[in-house]
């Protein structure tokens, strides 16, 4: 007796490996054939990574494109506000050493005027005393003695003056020291000429450029301004020089707020310098 089963088709069972991509790798003919097999699953999730992954990275890109060139510009505009902070600062500088030499200018001619009224309000009474006085008898007349006229002594000196050749120009360092002491500051305008030993030269050099008429700046108030307490280091340059026309003598002008000139001293130029 023949069993049920036989004579009917085997069952078909599903197997793993149709869930598999086979990749064969194949070299020149007669060469070994490599081949590996992978999921289905892998490569659906890895492309999903790359659909994501692309556009991702497109977008971070150009955001990071985006941010850097803010970044540079804002970096440009912040030095361009320093440099305009420094040089606020700089002219504030200089307008309050103006603001300085004017105030201390106005103040001397309030002294002047002060003093002038005294005087003259001092010559009034005495002419009103003598009015009002008896006339003696005998006349008695003192001998009169010479008035001695004490001489101002210098304000301001010079220290430590280096001369050297730079190049094509001549660099003039120094300090300017205030004589006066204690808490009387000096200020005014220094200027800088230096001059060719040659009889027939004719050549001169000024700092700050200025005109000179007979030897001296036009206009002193375009001197180099300054305000010390006790010290101040000036550095001046002379140029453009050259081997045959070269300063054999400076010559430093300083001058006060009212145009009095305060100090005019020379300094010979070494040939090494």
């Amino acid at each position: 007796m023949e069993t049920p089963e036989k004579g009917l088709p085997p069952l078909k069972r599903k197997q793993q490996r149709e869930n598999r991509l086979t990749v064969i790798i194949m070299g020149k003919l007669g060469k070994k054939v490599r081949s590996f097999e992978i999921s289905r699953r892998v490569i659906f999730w890895a492309t999903l990574f790359l659909i994501v992954y692309i556009p991702a990275s497109i977008i971070v890109i150009n955001r990071y494109i985006d941010l850097r060139a803010i970044h540079l510009i804002e970096t440009q505009r912040a030095n361009h506000l320093q440099e305009q902070v420094t040089e606020s600062k700089k002219r504030l500088f200089v307008s309050r050493e103006r603001i300085a030499f004017l105030e201390k200018y106005i103040q001397s001619i309030e002294n002047q005027k002060q003093t002038k009224k005294s005087a003259g309000e001092s010559k009034q009474e005495v002419a009103r005393v003598k009015a009002a006085a008896p006339s003696p008898a005998v006349s008695y007349k003192a001998p009169k003695q010479a008035e001695t006229k004490q001489e101002p002594g210098p304000i301001v000196s010079i220290d430590d003056m280096v001369i050297k050749k730079e190049g094509s120009t001549v660099e003039v360092d120094f300090r300017l020291v205030n004589l006066k002491g204690g808490d009387n500051a000096v200020g005014g305008y220094i200027h800088i000429i230096g001059k060719s030993a040659e009889p027939d030269a004719s050549m001169l050099w000024t700092f700050p450029h200025e005109k000179l008429v007979e030897g001296v700046p036009e206009n002193y108030r375009r001197g180099q301004l300054f305000l010390i307490q006790r010290f101040k280091p000036v550095k001046g340059r002379l140029g453009p020089v050259s081997d045959t026309q070269f300063p054999s003598s400076v010559h430093v002008l300083v001058y006060d707020q009212s145009g009095n000139l305060l100090l005019r001293q020379k300094f010979e130029v070494p040939h090494d310098s």
